[in-house]
């Protein structure tokens, strides 16, 4: 009878572990974007490689300086590799179609020469 209670505790314990650590992870996606392109940003615009999905302005703010960062938060669990594009406040921007790991990004720069870097 003592095993069966401890059986049951240790499951409980086991599906609680699991529940929080799935928690944990969803928590923890998404990525910081960081702006040193020269201009301002308008629009960061992410979408699954394989998604038939519209393109979603994931900028969160209205503008993003030459300088500053801001936290990104979307699922970047679903897909493996994700397109990217960039529009700045001169209306120019440029677009890379499925290239991207954001899953294993913790930053996402753009840079002057209108490339994404991540680290």
């Amino acid at each position: 009878m003592k095993s069966f209670k401890l059986l049951k505790v240790v499951l409980v314990a086991l599906i609680f572990s699991v529940a929080l650590s799935g928690r944990a992870n969803a928590d923890a996606t998404g990525f910081t974007l960081v702006n040193h392109s020269g201009k301002d940003i308008v629009e960061l615009n992410i979408m699954a490689a394989s998604s038939i999905d519209l393109y979603t302005n994931y900028l969160g703010v209205s503008v993003l300086r030459n300088g500053e960062s801001v936290r990104i938060n979307c699922d970047t669990t679903s897909y493996s590799s994700y397109s990217i594009g960039v529009k700045f406040s001169d209306g120019n921007g440029f677009y890379i179609p499925d290239y991207f790991d954001l899953l294993n990004a913790s930053q996402v720069i753009v840079d002057s020469n209108e490339s994404i870097q991540l680290r």
